[in-house]
């Protein structure tokens, strides 16, 4: 019930046959004007045979000029024919109170020609109308009266219509035994008549209330031969409706897939040809799958959409499931104020218009927000009445989930009875229809329940069985993004999972809980990650429609021309202009998305994978070695654990909750920062005071952090490399800058750095696939690629239109003007002379056949993508690097932005452009920006560049976490290669020793300067 989703009821819309009017003498001029509105309504009728959006317009606009000139000629009958029409059309494009307008002008003409058959069809029409601005009483009337008139004249096909009509608005007012009475007596005459479009309505409609009442097959079964019918007969309209309501059933059976894959079908059918109000049904399912799948952002861009076509077309009922789709999605992003002032606007357009289907979900929503602030009391009369309506209507899955909320209610008050009684039943409702989708979260409330009341075994059976559902329906979901999405939203069974499990272990150590727990918190951790270094060598491209291909090229394309066209909006200025091209890529990559969903549902390569398993125990233990510690770490909201696995033995700890955690966490690096952060009013001496004060403050919260994150494993550390496994905040912080507690008390505390490498992991799932190497690779040709020093600016003097002498005016002119503009649209970037530098130290360690060094103009996207980066053993690209949380695939390296003679070009690798390269590299270096970052997803981890080049092939790879000094990250590469390439020390040995070197030196000492890089991915040494 809470999933506000559109399942329409099909207003059967009669067709009005008129009439050929009967010729009269005219005047001269009276003639021309006749055949010049014939002519408009010829060519009218001709617009909109093509049934797309712009045809309906220019044949409304012509309509309405015929219209004029009936009127002057006097010729009611040709009136009639013209109001009908545009009444027709302004429906089906949303504008009902216009459409409204135009019927109640032709009832009072139809009547003074006394043509009953004519007015029989206006007057339902009229009544369909008033229904769709919320008055469906009036309308009900208007029904009735056509019924009467097509009775009394014999009209069997228009009174199979109107009683399609009236068992629809009884449907609505609650009166379902009224409802399917009159359906089934329309379907009779429909069948008697051989009327095949009309019944494919009446099937449209008995499958919607069998599908609300819970007979999810029989409601299939229903929309399937409905849907033979409309694509027998060509009826793109009544297709999409159906595909849009078998979406939804799909949708409550745990498809996602299949849901989403109608509800975009549904969606491009209804666009194609200007069905205002189908369009709006789609996008609002849409949304609500979106939301199921904890997409917010795109739920609340959708409905926002959705919304605004209501408010231009005046339904009252849809402008209130538009207002009740948005409270909810307010509610999911736990905003309960927004929520609940949506709910109420919504309930009371629901009142007003006796929508009893809209005030059960709104009764419904409106009592979880009561419940879940600790108001029961208050909560239990709204679930109360919201059970009465569903109920009456038949809608088991809104029963099902109500009576869970009635029996959570119960529970929080000690009515132990009750809710047992309730949560068993909502269970029962759930299995019965197979309720897939909701039948976790009543398990997880029942589980929660019964360990509160000391059933351990049972709670802990029930935990098992949601956890393996959600992980059933997750892999249903082709679009990464949206698995990804899916599982943040239901972060909180794992929480409380892996809390029951460590319990459990503690009471009976020995029994193998703990595995189990560890298993559990890799299954909550970086899951997309994993399927897709399952897919990078499987080549999910191969065999799939070259049109597929071409579709997402050119998308790709035009994603990346549009972000160029942002960013120079946002360079000159343009708010206004680069907010439209932010909503642009919006939609554009909502269809990329979705294209390679369909790449991905189509690959033959896709379809024979198997979704990698989150590692058990031994498995993970296997590829550790004796010398290496793995440190996961599961932060949760009320409890946070820390496994400890080496080769042989596995221990839990517990360590503080999430807010401790992320609140020293911030503090930290907060402090660590804030050499790089600048401050608008500062003078020379209070940055220098700052910047004391941050020091100090750094060091107070590593040792905190030190303590609260290592101190239980402490003593176990000594002379171990550290591979970490973090979730959220902890992320972003460099573990190698913490304090070790086992180094010392006070001042003599070293950074762990000093005692021990340290490599991350975004799980410990992902190490045998960062070990798996390609079936078929190019040899290497080069043992490094370098990128360096590119052209960031038209006025850089490397420019060959500028004087040697001319500084870089643009450059100097971002780096000491202020911040008018958000990090995320930087859009000009100072040139970092020091990569030259650095670039140049890098070569000089290696034998020049072995070097491809890119600088200058050649730092370019061209020889990124080529053969020299793909076949390197070591690619290095210092330069900027952009975040992009809102458009992760925007995320990038920034390479040469103009050509030698100024002309701009396309400098930046994006993301997306990342994910599609295939390089044999054992190690990457992004010496730039910010490159470790990107959007952190709850249970998934931080999705950016780091993921995408392990994606294109490179089991490890080194960036940074925060905007480091350009001279600093140039003197620390050159130590780090240095080591590597002349020391022959594998790569976190060779970052360890360089960033211990740099911090046992007065002016680098501080972590801001050597703990911003950190190696990902594998730590064991680069084979020669």
């Amino acid at each position: 019930m809470s999933r506000f989703r559109t399942n329409r009821l099909i207003r059967p819309l009669l067709v009005v046959v008129m009439v050929t009017a009967i010729w009269v003498p005219l005047s001269a001029q009276s003639s021309d004007e006749r055949a010049e509105a014939e002519g408009l309504m010829r060519q009218a009728n001709e617009l909109l045979a093509n049934e797309t959006p712009r045809s309906r317009d220019d044949a409304l606009a012509k309509f309405a000029a015929a219209l004029t000139i009936w009127r002057r000629l006097g010729d009611e009958k040709q009136q009639a024919a013209a109001l009908q029409k545009m009444a027709d059309i302004t429906y089906y494009r949303g504008d009902v109170r216009q459409s409204l307008e135009h019927s109640l002008m032709l009832l009072p003409i139809t009547r003074r020609l006394g043509d009953r058959d004519l007015e029989g069809t206006v007057l339902a029409n009229i009544g369909w109308t008033y229904d769709a601005v919320g008055e469906p009483r009036k309308g009900l009337e208007f029904l009735q009266q056509a019924h009467d008139l097509f009775v009394g004249s014999g009209q069997k096909q228009k009174v199979a219509s109107v009683l399609n009509g009236i068992g629809t608005f009884n449907y609505y007012l609650g009166n379902i035994e009224i409802a399917l009475e009159n359906f089934n007596r329309s379907l009779a005459i429909r069948r008697e008549v051989n009327d095949r479009r009309g019944e494919a309505l009446v099937l449209i409609n008995l499958g919607k209330s069998f599908d609300d009442g819970g007979e999810k097959q029989k409601a299939i079964e229903y929309y399937e031969s409905a849907l033979a019918i409309t694509e027998e007969l060509k009826d793109t309209r009544n297709k999409a409706t159906v595909l849009n309501n078998l979406g939804s059933v799909q949708q409550d059976l745990g498809d996602f897939q299949k849901a989403f894959d109608l509800y975009q079908t549904s969606l491009r059918l209804r666009r194609e040809i200007g069905d205002g109000f189908g369009e709006a049904a789609s996008l609002n399912n849409l949304a609500s799958l979106y939301r199921t799948l904890g997409d917010f952002d795109q739920a609340l861009a959708l409905m926002q959409e959705v919304r605004l076509k209501h408010n231009k077309s005046g339904s009252k009922r849809e402008e209130a499931k538009s207002l009740g789709s948005i409270g909810a999605v307010y509610w999911a992003m736990n905003d309960r104020s927004s929520a609940l002032d949506h709910y109420s606007k919504a309930l009371e357009l629901h009142q007003s218009i006796e929508n009893n289907e809209g005030r059960a979900v709104l009764l419904r929503n409106i009592g979880l927000v009561h419940l879940e602030s600790n108001d029961a009391r208050t909560a239990i009369p709204y679930f109360q009445q919201s059970l009465e309506l569903a109920e009456t209507a038949g809608d088991a899955a809104s029963v099902g989930d109500i009576v869970l909320l009635l029996a959570r209610a119960f529970a929080s008050l000690n009515e132990n009875e009750n809710a047992v009684a309730g949560f068993a039943r909502a269970e029962e409702i759930q299995r019965k229809n197979n309720f897939l989708a909701d039948l976790p979260e009543t398990l997880f409330r029942s589980a929660q329940f019964d360990l509160k009341n000391g059933k351990n075994a049972d709670s802990l059976k029930k935990m098992a069985e949601a956890h393996q559902i959600l992980d059933d329906l997750r892999v249903t979901i082709s679009a990464p993004g949206l698995r990804a999405s899916f599982l943040a939203e239901r972060h909180k069974f794992f929480d409380s999972y892996i809390t029951q499990l460590v319990a459990q272990h503690r009471a009976e150590p020995g029994k193998g809980w703990d595995a189990i727990a560890l298993k559990v918190s890799e299954s909550a951790r970086a899951r997309s990650l994993l399927d897709s270094l399952g897919e990078s060598h499987a080549n999910i491209r191969s065999g799939i429609d070259p049109g597929l291909r071409t579709k997402e090229t050119l998308l790709r394309q035009t994603i990346n021309s549009k972000e160029s066209q942002r960013i120079e909006a946002v360079r000159s200025g343009s708010v206004e202009g680069a907010a439209a091209l932010e909503r642009e890529l919006t939609g554009l990559f909502r269809e990329y998305r979705l294209i390679q969903a369909e790449i991905r549902r189509t690959s033959p390569n896709f379809a024979a994978l198997t979704s990698p398993e989150p590692l058990d125990l031994p498995l993970i233990q296997a590829s550790l070695d004796p010398d290496s510690v793995l440190l996961e770490y599961f932060v949760g909201t009320e409890n946070s654990f820390l496994f400890l696995i080496t080769d042989k033995e596995l221990s839990i700890f517990q360590i503080p909750k999430q807010q401790i955690v992320d609140d020293l966490a911030r503090r930290a690096l907060g402090a660590v920062k804030a050499r790089g952060t600048d401050v608008k009013i500062e003078t020379l001496r209070q940055r220098n005071e700052r910047i004391a004060r941050a020091d100090r403050d750094a060091i107070t919260y590593l040792n905190r952090l030190g303590d609260v994150l290592l101190k239980p494993v402490a003593a176990r550390l000594e002379k171990k490399r550290l591979l970490i496994v973090s979730s959220g905040i902890l992320q972003y912080l460099p573990f190698g800058a913490l304090m070790n507690p086992a180094s010392g008390a006070g001042a003599s505390r070293k950074h762990l750095i000093e005692t021990n490498e340290v490599v991350s992991l975004p799980s410990a799932s992902i190490i045998p696939l960062l070990r798996r190497k390609p079936a078929e690779t190019s040899p290497s040709r080069n043992l490094i690629a370098v990128f360096a020093d590119p052209v960031f600016s038209n006025d850089d003097p490397r420019v060959s239109s500028n004087e040697d002498s001319k500084k870089d005016e643009t450059a100097l002119a971002v780096m000491n003007a202020p911040k008018l503009i958000s990090p995320r649209l930087r859009s000009d970037f100072s040139r970092l002379r020091f990569t030259r530098t650095e670039a140049e130290a890098i070569a000089t360690l290696t034998p020049d056949s072995d070097v491809f060094l890119a600088m200058d103009f050649a730092a370019n996207v061209e020889a990124a993508t080529g053969d020299n980066l793909r076949r390197s053993r070591y690619i290095h690209l210092a330069t900027h690097g952009v975040v992009n949380s809102d458009f992760p695939e925007l995320s990038g390296i920034v390479l040469s932005l103009f050509d030698q003679s100024g002309r701009p070009r396309d400098g930046f690798l994006r993301l997306h452009d990342v994910y599609n390269l295939q390089i044999a590299a054992d190690l990457v270096v992004l010496s730039a920006c910010e490159t470790g970052l990107g959007k952190d997803i709850k249970g998934e981890g931080i999705v950016g560049l780091t993921r995408g080049f392990m994606y294109a092939g490179a089991p490890r790879v080194m960036a940074s976490l925060w905007r480091v000094e350009d001279r600093a990250t140039a003197d620390l590469m050159r130590r780090f290669y240095q080591r590597m390439f002349r020391e022959g020390l594998a790569p976190a040995a060779a970052l360890r020793d360089a960033q211990v070197s740099m911090l046992k030196e007065r002016s680098t000492r501080q972590p801001f300067f050597w703990a911003g890089f950190t190696l990902q991915g594998e730590w064991r040494p680069i084979p020669n």
